[in-house]
């Protein structure tokens, strides 16, 4: 792709993602799967080209506007100034970007052709920008974060304002972090350990990492070092029962299964549950490629599901992650912390409730220290749908009277997809 295409391309993304209400990484992901003659080199190019002006989008608009020139900030005006104010770009340079040729944007009109003359040679950040365009957060959020952070609010937004490194986690039913690190050195990817997580490799740069051999064979998986630390602050041992309650695409029921490991294999049950079938679809081919083969997978409804009820009190260590926007898809995302806003408001209004209380229901001494650590074997009274509070000991499990059906008859697959 010439620079203008990848320009043009640019404004299409753009426009796709402040018209509608998905994150900025799925619209992208959507798009060049739509355009496969894009190569690796053009996609990375157009999506840095996004995402800095997301990020920049604040001081952007500010510049706009002090330049007092006719017309509101649109996608072609932000891009004209992103090119000005971060690749110090000059009105000749921009205009040979904007040519109106085949697969380019459109040539510049005369009001666009003096913003990019106003704008040369300025920096992206001036004094007398205010606290919110100069940090990139809205402005109604200033008096909860000055709150929390106090003087140290510069630093914390500009940190959320960096571009992230890119973490991995060592898969430990397969492979030690020593052993993952040199397998992804013989394949020339530079990766070092991470400062706090034990179990996690920070890479240097944005290498291609879907065609190492490392991560086709499940000796590492992309997650990000919080998210690691969270998974081990859980506890989770060989032999216990634990849920993952809202397993989205499964990155964190993946480091459950690796600290549940002994010998390479799953030891313990771990289930994982979300309300969506199509995020646990998408979990198959992960679990598949990292050996933890036998973790449970079940869809709940939204609200009041019976299978929770019916497995009050079963597991050892339930983990649950709130759902929503984080403050980086707030910031990237067009519109995402008034979604975010609206979404909070709304789960208050409505009563909303946490149903993980409901599973672990168990007094703990100690917190946070797990508060079972020995394997609880499976009764019908803890089986997912066999919950009959009027059966009697010794009745079958699904009618309540008669026999019990033998052993091998009531064993339940390792695996189940509901």
């Amino acid at each position: 792709m010439t620079p203008g295409a990848r320009i043009e391309a640019a404004i299409e993304l753009l426009d796709e993602i402040r018209g509608g209400t998905r994150p900025a990484d799925q619209v992208i992901d959507a798009y060049f799967k739509r355009r496969r003659y894009a190569g690796s080199g053009d996609r990375r190019a157009i999506s840095e080209r996004v995402y800095n002006l997301l990020r920049h989008r604040a001081r952007i608009d500010w510049w706009i506007e002090r330049t007092g020139l006719d017309g509101e900030p649109d996608t072609r005006r932000r891009l004209i100034a992103d090119l000005a104010l971060s690749d110090k770009s000059s009105p000749g340079q921009t205009a040979e970007l904007f040519s109106g040729a085949r697969h380019c944007p459109a040539a510049l009109t005369a009001a666009e052709t003096e913003l990019a003359d106003a704008l040369y040679g300025r920096p992206l950040t001036h004094g007398e920008m205010p606290g919110p365009v100069r940090y990139e957060y809205p402005d109604w959020m200033e008096p909860s974060l000055s709150t929390l952070w106090g003087e140290r609010l510069e630093t914390e937004i500009s940190a959320l304002n960096q571009r992230a490194a890119v973490d991995l986690r060592v898969n430990t039913l397969k492979a030690t972090p020593e052993v993952a690190e040199a397998a992804l050195v013989s394949e020339f990817i530079e990766a070092q350990p991470t400062p706090l997580s034990p179990i996690g490799l920070r890479l240097t740069g944005t290498p291609r990492l879907g065609g190492t051999q490392a991560f086709k064979t499940g000796l590492v998986e992309i997650q990000d070092e919080g998210s690691q630390i969270v998974a081990l602050l859980t506890g989770a041992e060989p032999g216990m029962t634990v849920i993952d309650f809202c397993a989205g695409a499964g990155g964190k029921t993946l480091a459950l299964a690796s600290s549940m490991g002994i010998g390479g294999k799953m030891r313990g049950r771990l289930i994982a549950c979300d309300v969506s079938d199509i995020r646990l679809e998408r979990m198959q081919p992960r679990l598949k490629r990292s050996g933890a083969r036998h973790v449970e997978c079940r869809q709940l409804r939204a609200k009041d599901d019976p299978w929770i009820a019916e497995n009050e009190g079963t597991a050892s260590w339930p983990t649950c992650r709130a759902r929503g926007p984080a403050p980086g898809a707030a910031i990237q995302t067009p519109n995402g912390a008034t979604r975010r806003r609206t979404w909070t408001r709304s789960r208050r209004r409505n009563g909303a409730s946490s149903p993980t209380r409901r599973i672990w229901s168990k007094p703990v001494a100690g917190w946070p220290t797990p508060p079972v650590r020995s394997y609880k074997k499976r009764t019908s009274s803890n089986w997912p749908g066999l919950s009959m509070p009027t059966r009697s000991s010794g009745s079958c499990p699904s009618t309540g009277s008669g026999p019990r059906p033998s052993a091998a008859r009531r064993r339940r697959p390792a695996r189940a997809f509901v």
